[in-house]
């Protein structure tokens, strides 16, 4: 079932016996899986008629007691089961999926991975249950999620406000929702974000990310990159090297773009770049002049030799905090 689609019935309360919420993008499986856990049942029902399960520590047997069982009191049973991608032996819930209790609205937050839909429980799970895959949104279309994000919270966010809350954040949702959520409350009852908002309360508060890096190499600024790449080896868990190779290659694949379309006007470059505002383009033009086409095609096979190098080929010792070190200098100089 399409995102919207599954967002609407759930708040037209049409419930499901199952649903599989499964994907990369963890924002919003947990936003469907809340939104079904704050409608289904009033506060005095919950008491009786709501379990909440966690992957690691749950059993398929525990599930399916706690399935089959009727409501009290209540129209429905909540069953969910977080971090169910966890879960072991996932297909001993098989016969349930083929046939479950209607009385109950079983819940499986399946986050980062999918099913296999070749096996005999992907099988079951896609005939039988609503089936929800959350992919990862494209870097150019987190800026008009950020957007439609912040009128829920009844804020209105200006096209280069979002781009550059998308700049800071990169496309972490949790993270930029959370960030909006701070906005909605410190603006009180300004309820406009610009540039200086978005510089004010959140610029300031921000860990390093790898679209900040991307800028402070365009700008050759070369003391900024070193704190930053000193920033990612002592948290190498949210920033390695083979996360930020694949932004890199997309943000030279547009300093690329540029060169070649030098001559066009501003419209028709962002159109070839695959940008919806003017308002970066100036740091992409920064980086033309600071990486000329023939050092860009150097750039790119220089990215390509850390992929293979951090991936083990032709290099047997060197840690991944050096080989990003490595990179990073040879591109910038």
């Amino acid at each position: 079932m399409e995102y919207k689609d599954l967002l609407k019935s759930v708040k037209g309360r049409q419930w499901e016996p199952v649903y599989f919420l499964q994907g990369e993008e963890g924002f919003f499986i947990d936003e469907i899986t809340d939104l079904i856990q704050a409608s289904l049942l009033t506060a005095d029902q919950k008491a009786f008629n709501e379990f909440v399960l966690y992957g690691k520590d749950a059993a398929p047997r525990q599930i399916l007691d706690l399935a089959i069982q009727y409501p009290m009191m209540a129209d429905y049973k909540l069953v969910i089961v977080k971090e169910a991608q966890e879960l072991k032996k996932l297909d001993e819930l098989k016969s349930y999926f083929e046939k479950p209790n209607p009385k109950t609205v079983l819940v499986f937050n399946y986050k980062y991975k999918t099913i296999d839909g070749r096996t005999a429980i992907g099988k079951a799970i896609s005939n039988h249950c609503t089936l929800f895959t959350a992919k990862k949104l494209y870097d150019n279309q987190v800026p008009d999620w950020i957007e439609k994000q912040g009128a829920k919270y009844n804020l209105t966010i200006s096209h280069e406000a979002a781009f550059m809350m998308q700049s800071l954040l990169g496309t972490d949702l949790s993270k930029a929702d959370k960030e909006i959520q701070k906005l909605s409350t410190s603006l009180g009852d300004s309820k406009t974000v610009g540039i200086n908002e978005v510089k004010e309360h959140i610029a300031q508060s921000k860990d390093f990310n790898v679209f900040e890096l991307t800028s402070a190499m365009a700008a050759k600024d070369i003391l900024k990159v070193n704190t930053i790449i000193q920033y990612f080896n002592n948290n190498p868990k949210s920033h390695n090297i083979n996360s930020i190779i694949p932004t890199l290659t997309s943000y030279f694949s547009k300093v690329w773009i540029l060169h070649d379309a030098a001559n066009e006007s501003e419209a028709k470059k962002l159109q070839l770049m695959g940008l919806k505002s003017g308002f970066f383009l100036k740091e992409y033009l920064t980086a033309t002049k600071n990486y000329p086409l023939n050092k860009v095609f150097q750039v790119f096979s220089i990215l390509k030799e850390y992929d293979l190098r951090s991936k083990g080929v032709d290099n047997k010792s060197t840690s991944q905090q050096a080989l990003l070190q490595e990179m990073i200098f040879k591109i910038l100089h």
